[in-house]
């Protein structure tokens, strides 16, 4: 069988195809005659997980992994339309994947919600303003590692029973298992991404009441369109980090709009030929 559209969602931080933001998105474009497929992290997914099977973590950047998901998506359906839709974590991997392959993306159109453009100021303002979440965010992460290094051991890992902060976890976790020496500081700044190369349809979605991506770093974030043609900006003032409430029925109107916009956008590429 033929497929002619495939919805790529790229997961949260430690989420996988079982999140509400994954079921719900995949809910709109499945009846309309698209596959999906969800992509997961290595060594993420709360209710389904990925687990590690080396010491190498995921990274702040896009991943080879993602590179690998996409090409074994087209290798599989090679004449269908693939777009991509990201949440937070997930949208900085596609926004990443757009500027980094050009003209040249296999992913044709992007939705990328609520994703920062600063990892430092982000990850800083969840470490220190809300440490709840931090902890949450560096235990789903950390507790992979914490298993591999339980089976197989580990040179690369440091004392991962000591993370307490997404900081943290990057300091022992992650920056040691891609053979790194940076500092903190240092080897967030490198994953800073210039918008100016995506040449994809990319709608970016944000929030000014985002508690994850603080002010400074959204004020970038939402003039990206200003920077480049091919990017969309639609901020709202109110919802929170990746749901976005209408009416009275406080359904979630994000999946919709990703819908309509990546449904549109497949049309224009066929009507191009």
């Amino acid at each position: 069988e033929e497929v002619a559209k495939v919805l790529l969602i790229a997961s949260t931080w430690s989420g996988d195809s079982l999140t509400s933001q994954a079921r719900t998105i995949a809910g709109e474009f499945l009846p309309h005659g698209w596959r999906v497929v969800t992509f997961v992290k290595r060594g993420a997914g709360l209710r389904m997980a990925n687990p590690l099977t080396s010491e190498r973590t995921f990274s702040l950047d896009i991943d080879q992994d993602l590179i690998t998901c996409v090409d074994l998506v087209q290798a599989r359906c090679p004449r269908a339309f693939i777009a991509g839709a990201g949440v937070s974590k997930g949208a900085v991997e596609l926004r990443a994947y757009a500027a980094r392959f050009g003209a040249q993306s296999k992913i044709r159109a992007v939705v990328n919600i609520d994703a920062g453009i600063s990892w430092n100021e982000c990850i800083e303002n969840v470490d220190r303003n809300l440490p709840a979440i931090g902890k949450v965010l560096a235990d789903s992460v950390n507790a992979p590692c914490l298993e591999y290094q339980r089976k197989h051991g580990s040179e690369k890992f440091g004392d991962l029973t000591k993370v307490q902060t997404v900081v943290d976890f990057l300091r022992v976790g992650m920056i040691p298992s891609h053979g790194s020496e940076m500092g903190v500081e240092n080897f967030m700044h490198q994953y800073t991404i210039d918008p100016v190369t995506i040449a994809v349809p990319c709608l970016e979605v944000l929030t000014h009441n985002d508690m994850l991506i603080p002010q400074d770093c959204l004020d970038g974030c939402v003039n990206l369109h200003k920077m480049n043609r091919h990017v969309l900006n639609l901020t709202t003032v109110w919802g929170t980090h990746a749901m976005r409430f209408s009416g009275w029925s406080s359904k979630c109107w994000l999946p919709r709009a990703t819908f309509e916009f990546l449904e549109a956008a497949s049309k224009v590429a066929a009507r191009a030929g």
